[in-house]
């Protein structure tokens, strides 16, 4: 069965068009506001892509205010950061490419012309490749604040099949000087988790007093997951203690972290596969996911303290069939080491410490720290967050009953 022609409640989508990576996610002024890659009115991908714009007061509804960045002729927009500086205009650092060969690009720079960051303007300045590296990807800046100065990140990978991060350095947002890799790692290295040739979207972050690299894994024009390191950084150098994998499922990439208003580390997800079937919109964010560290490994909850329900808790136990209206928030419990939900054309099953999540002939797995299950469900995704990690699948068919087995079930309409 087609999947009903409903947006996601909760999820952002783009008014029309593709999106994929989100980027620059900043609380300003009284507003969340939230940049991604898009190609408005067209449901595919073209390398031209711009630099879309929302605002939300709360990171769940969310309104499309146009593009911050359109293309000139001869390139396309792709993935950066925003640095907001005390002393000057918020800067926007994106990926040039050039349409016909964007593997390699540079980093370009944008200021805000206003306080509401609705116009940008492009500025002189340019960050490249440094001299000597034979590579297959170079893009993705991430700029952050370090000792009255700031601290450039740019992904790549070379041709031997090493994943880099490149640094760089400037004391203005404006002169950059190239400071060395900050981070690397070979491809043929798999243990505790394989890395990939490429890291994309590669962000430093400190989590709880921790400092964690995380990245998106790219390897021979295929996206995989997000995975991360925790350990030691000083003075523009990463130095891993420990790899671990964030992500599971078809749908999760290209995270990109930020700080909501009260400071909390969060990290959200360009959704892929996850779409309107009648072709007006491609593409979803995920929800925001907030991060820990504990014991050595990097954690994810579910926004909780943001998601408000209106609609009472239905609880049930043993097995059964409930009705059922999206968005919803579900929580479920192993009966005697087996849990099973199913919903429209997917089937989670939960058994010791696996999640296994099938749907159209598909199935992917996950580990789980717990027999508590909490599922965000949304028209066209379900989020899982079993702990550590997280799974996210597109959701389809038929979504007005949930069937269950499980100790213990409580359904929240939000």
């Amino acid at each position: 069965m087609a999947r009903a022609d409903t947006r996601p409640g909760l999820h952002f989508t783009a008014d029309s068009g593709w999106i994929n990576d989100p980027l620059g996610l900043t609380w300003h002024g009284d507003a969340y506001h939230l940049f991604f890659q898009h190609v408005p009115a067209q449901g595919t991908w073209n390398p031209r892509c711009h630099w879309g714009h929302a605002v939300s007061p709360d990171l769940l509804h969310w309104t499309q205010v146009g593009d911050a960045l359109v293309p000139e002729p001869g390139e396309g927009c792709w993935s950066g950061s925003v640095a907001v500086p005390a002393d000057g205009p918020a800067r926007i650092f994106y990926t040039r490419i050039d349409p016909d060969a964007f593997a390699v690009g540079t980093v370009r720079f944008a200021d805000a012309r206003d306080d509401d960051w609705r116009s940008w303007g492009r500025e002189p300045g340019v960050v490249e490749l440094p001299p000597g590296e034979e590579v297959v990807a170079f893009r993705d800046p991430f700029v952050f604040a370090e000792h009255e100065g700031w601290r450039m990140l740019v992904g790549g990978g070379r041709t031997d099949g090493t994943a880099v991060v490149y640094g760089y350095r400037s004391e203005d947002l404006r002169e950059w000087r190239y400071t060395g890799i900050v981070a690397s790692r070979p491809s043929a290295e798999r243990e505790p988790v394989w890395t990939g040739g490429v890291w994309e979207c590669p962000q430093l972050i400190e989590v709880d007093g921790s400092w964690v690299l995380t990245f998106s894994v790219w390897e021979r024009d295929r996206t995989y997951y997000q995975a991360y390191a925790l350990g030691d950084y000083c003075d523009g150098r990463f130095t891993a203690e420990t790899w671990g994998r964030l992500t599971y499922g078809p749908c999760y990439y290209a995270g990109s972290t930020f700080r909501d208003k009260g400071g909390r580390t969060a990290i959200i997800y360009w959704l892929r596969g996850v779409d309107d079937p009648c072709g007006g919109w491609t593409g979803a964010l995920s929800l925001p996911q907030y991060l820990s560290t504990r014991g050595g490994e990097l954690d994810v909850a579910p926004p909780s303290g943001i998601l408000q329900g209106n609609r009472p808790r239905v609880g049930a136990k043993g097995q059964g069939v409930v009705s059922l209206t999206l968005p919803a928030e579900l929580e479920w419990t192993a009966l005697g080491g087996v849990a099973r939900v199913e919903i429209g054309s997917l089937t989670a099953h939960l058994r010791d410490d696996q999640l296994t999540v099938e749907s159209n002939g598909d199935s992917w797995t996950c580990p789980v720290a717990t027999d508590h299950i909490r599922v965000i469900l949304d028209h066209h995704v379900a989020e899982f967050f079993p702990g550590p990690a997280v799974l996210a699948a597109p959701l389809d068919g038929d979504t007005r009953e949930l069937r269950f087995r499980a100790s213990e079930l409580a359904l929240h309409e939000l």
